[in-house]
């Protein structure tokens, strides 16, 4: 029974680990005007250079 217990907890954690993950490269939010953010940056598309301008979310005083 408790060999049950840890195979069901260590299938929690590897899910919660892949679903972290799975959002390191994901935008959550595409706002108006080519803005993105998500849970670590807040990128703003820049035309005159053709870059995105990106910057830590606890920069912006969000986080």
């Amino acid at each position: 029974m408790s060999l049950l217990l840890l195979v069901v907890s260590a299938l929690h954690i590897l899910i919660l680990i892949l679903l972290f993950v799975a959002t390191l490269d994901k935008s959550w939010w595409t706002l108006p005007g080519k803005e993105s953010l998500n849970l670590w940056y807040d990128c703003t598309w820049n035309n005159d250079t053709k870059t995105w301008a990106c910057s830590n979310v606890s920069e912006n005083g969000e986080g």
